[in-house]
């Protein structure tokens, strides 16, 4: 039998469409129309619990992402809390970014993947760094800024406000924003384009999503979510609910993904107290054929304490359909894919441990 029709009739069995009785779009539910419901992945393999030692000496770790031959370390410090290194050699190429009140300064280190975002164009890595308090972003040429020593840095005014939460670049004009409304009890999500704003339908359905006030001031991150962009499609995973949403701003994509049997209440989660409320999206990366987004699904209580460090990196396809899941033995905090070699890297804020893994034929097994 052709290999192509074994796969599509694996991922047939694994993922039921919203054919099932599923919740829409509302108050309790931050969904789209769409929901499927994922029953298992077609490839699963467990990391050994002892990874590889990555080569690299880095201590106050926030955030990683391997861009073609580079590593980017996001840390938590007051002078370049962007580090540069070589994957090639391990050596450090430069740092850059600081905290002060100066035109090119920031309140704060910058590390979570909601603020920034880093593309190419004609032959230079460019970063989009939001700074709400500021209004604006800065656009920094990462590859002039490297060899020549000196930050190559433009701030652009975009009308942003401080409690925005995140602004996702769609190109140089416009951006993608989740935004703290004045009750507390929502974020709203919206277009801004020339300073002004548009809410599309798929956004609006987002936007239902409300929390109770009376939840001991949960409300920031209980809706919170962490976003990340590929061409035209958006994924965007939420920090305490049990499903991603993928999604285009012309709603052509426009579909929940839930990896449980059921969705989670929004209400289920701030009923509880805290110790008892489970932690379960920590990292998501975009790649170009498929995304990954790290579960972990353990209460506060057992992260803390150290009873469970089992977390599972999901990848999917575009399209929403399960490819392959990556068990591992940690919390992981931040993961990326170095594709040249095939190594995985990871960290987990929890035990300060920088590693990597061979994953060269799990990467065979999904281009096939």
């Amino acid at each position: 039998m052709n290999r192509n029709i074994i796969f599509m009739a694996i991922f047939t069995l694994l993922l039921t469409s919203c054919s099932k009785e599923s919740p829409q779009p509302s108050a309790d539910y931050m969904v789209l129309d769409e929901v499927e419901y994922v029953k298992g992945f077609p490839i699963s393999i467990s990391l050994p619990d002892k990874g590889e030692d990555t080569g690299f000496d880095i201590i106050g770790i926030q955030n990683l992402q391997v861009i073609d031959s580079l590593l980017l370390i996001c840390q938590n410090s007051r002078q370049g809390f962007w580090k540069f290194y070589s994957l090639t050699d391990h050596k450090l190429l430069g740092k850059m970014l600081s905290i002060g009140q100066g035109p090119n300064e920031f309140r704060y280190p910058v590390s979570s993947g909601n603020y920034y975002s880093i593309e190419e164009e004609k032959e230079n890595l460019f970063a989009m760094i939001l700074d709400q308090y500021k209004g604006g972003v800065y656009r920094l040429n990462i590859t002039e800024s490297l060899e020549s020593g000196q930050v190559n840095m433009e701030f652009f005014p975009k009308g942003f406000t401080s409690s925005i939460v995140y602004a996702c670049a769609i190109d140089d004009e416009a951006f993608l924003c989740r935004e703290i409304a004045e009750d507390g009890r929502h974020q709203n999500l919206y277009v801004m384009k020339n300073g002004e704003k548009s809410i599309p339908d798929v956004l609006e359905k987002l936007n239902r999503a409300t929390v109770d006030a009376e939840n001991d001031g949960f409300t920031f991150n209980m809706i919170s979510a962490l976003i990340r962009r590929k061409r035209n499609l958006f994924v965007e995973v939420p920090l305490y609910l049990n499903y991603i949403n993928l999604f285009s701003l012309d709603g052509k994509t426009s579909k929940t993904l839930c990896v449980e049997d059921e969705l989670m209440k929004i209400s289920s989660v701030t009923d509880k107290s805290e110790p008892l409320r489970k932690s379960t999206y920590t990292a998501v990366k975009a790649f170009n054929d498929f995304f990954g987004a790290a579960f972990y699904n353990h209460t506060w209580m057992e992260r803390d304490l150290g009873i469970k460090k089992s977390s599972q990196i999901q990848l999917f396809d575009w399209n929403g359909k399960p490819l392959a899941a990556i068990n591992v033995n940690r919390i992981v905090t931040s993961f990326d894919i170095d594709f040249t070699r095939g190594e995985l890297y990871l960290f987990s804020s929890s035990d300060d441990e920088f590693v990597k893994y061979d994953i060269r034929d799990l990467l065979k097994q999904l281009n096939k």
